[in-house]
């Protein structure tokens, strides 16, 4: 067959296999959870889960949906997690957890704050590392406590404590439970 005398399809056409092409090339690429390895192909496999944080304070139990961490502390502002989520009531939520350490001494705090910061409804526990060795509300002392505020094993990060109120003499018990994207 005379190469000039073969069909030739519509250029139409042309673009829509070439672009069926390109999309069948990158499906096939999709197969795994497009981290590469060491050669740059993608590597198969599953995906990493997705951070996740609970917090119960008092009676209530929240769950934040957006939760960005940092448990080795890479970044140095003392911030190991930041999370944010609704309220059942419709208020925005931010929880934040921060370990300080200076001059030897460690700080933990984990706040939340409800609606906006100058709402003032912000409930946050505190633990401090004493000097001679335990761990207290406050570096001054303060009520004695078992040990740290916030414990990180693995990806995972825990924290249980008395939250008190900013504005309010109130207290209430609290429970944190993060997990860490992996």
């Amino acid at each position: 067959m005379n190469p000039s005398s073969r069909p030739t399809s519509p250029p139409s056409e042309r673009r829509a296999s070439a672009l069926l092409l390109v999309l069948a090339v990158l499906v096939a690429g999709c197969g795994g959870d497009g981290t590469p390895d060491a050669d740059g192909a993608p590597r198969s496999g599953p995906a990493s889960t997705p951070a996740s944080a609970t917090l119960e304070l008092g009676p209530d139990t929240y769950r934040l949906d957006r939760v960005s961490c940092d448990l080795d502390d890479r970044v140095p502002d003392d911030l190991l997690l930041q999370a944010t989520g609704t309220a059942p009531d419709g208020r925005r939520m931010h929880l934040e957890v921060e370990r300080r350490e200076v001059g030897g001494l460690t700080r933990d705090r984990v706040s939340v704050y409800f609606g906006s910061i100058a709402d003032g409804d912000q409930w946050s526990a505190t633990a401090s590392a004493l000097p001679g060795g335990g761990w207290a509300t406050t570096s001054a002392g303060g009520e004695p406590l078992d040990g740290p505020l916030v414990v990180i094993e693995g990806d995972e990060l825990r924290a249980a404590g008395r939250f008190r109120h900013e504005t309010r003499d109130e207290a209430r018990t609290g429970a944190l439970l993060a997990r860490c994207a992996g």
